[in-house]
């Protein structure tokens, strides 16, 4: 570790697929990482350099946030996509992400897109990058509530699940005719 030198103080890490934090101290001993609840997480420096190790912060410290939502499969897919995307680029914590971040990024643009068709909506996906892991935090949250607020605005509408349901012995029209009762 000391040669190759695989993190250094200020750099956000992952570590066994779930410990992530914000090195803030290394001794020869042990490594200290702060994660986003302010533990301090105190790793012998013979498991870091045993295990598996993501550096965020190699050559590069911007931060990625995914920002998905799902809408009705009634709304208009791309009015939406578009509302996400200026919402996300005209944000006071967006950043430009670096030249090496991504290889689907145009320049001056927002990357967004359907991610995936789901039960009870279709969900979609912007890519909106910070300076900083606090950064993310803050801009991820006030991203939802602006996207919210121009979804209620612009008629796009954030479903949730509904399930039909028809009782035995009613007279619900629309139940399948072994349902129906005269």
């Amino acid at each position: 570790m000391v040669i190759f030198k695989p993190f250094r103080i200020h750099d956000r890490v992952t570590i066994r697929d779930k410990l992530t934090g914000t090195v803030e101290d290394i001794t020869l001993r042990h490594t200290v990482i702060r994660d986003l609840d302010n533990n301090r997480i105190i790793i012998p420096n013979s498991v870091m350099g045993s295990e598996i190790l993501l550096n965020a912060h190699i050559g590069d410290k911007k931060v990625c946030r995914k920002i998905d939502i799902g809408v009705s499969y009634g709304s208009d897919v791309n009015k939406a996509l578009q509302i996400i995307g200026e919402e996300v680029g005209q944000h006071r914590l967006h950043v430009e992400p670096g030249p090496k971040s991504t290889s689907f990024h145009e320049p001056g643009k927002v990357f967004t897109q359907v991610l995936s068709l789901a039960e009870s909506s279709v969900i979609l996906r912007a890519w909106a990058w910070t300076s900083s892991e606090n950064d993310a935090l803050v801009m991820e949250g006030e991203l939802l509530k602006n996207i919210k607020a121009r979804f209620d605005a612009e008629g796009i509408e954030i479903p949730f699940p509904q399930r039909k349901v028809w009782l035995e012995g009613s007279r619900m029209e629309g139940a399948p005719e072994n349902l129906r009762k005269e």
